[in-house]
């Protein structure tokens, strides 16, 4: 029984890095970081948590491997534009 309790407990403080992982999320490393040395603080719990499902831009996706998708995007930018001129 206390395997069980311990595999619940190992199982629940990793669900912010599980879900990274399963999203592809571009920040993962950060992700994992934040919630293995601070997930035990509530509040980096969460906030690692709330960071692991923030939407995720299509151009900011980690690709799978084995994907063929051309790199420089739809529009052809190869990336160095600004924040202001990405949305024009």
């Amino acid at each position: 029984m206390l395997l069980v309790k311990i595999l619940a407990a190992i199982f629940i403080y990793n669900i912010p890095s599980m879900i990274a992982f399963s999203r592809r999320h571009p920040e993962i490393v950060r992700i994992m970081i934040l919630n293995i040395i601070l997930g035990w603080t509530v509040v980096a719990y969460v906030a690692a948590l709330a960071w692991s499902v923030m939407p995720i831009h299509p151009e900011n996706r980690i690709a799978p491997i084995g994907d063929e998708h051309d790199k420089a995007g739809e529009n052809g930018s190869q990336g160095g534009e600004g924040i202001l001129n990405r949305f024009e």
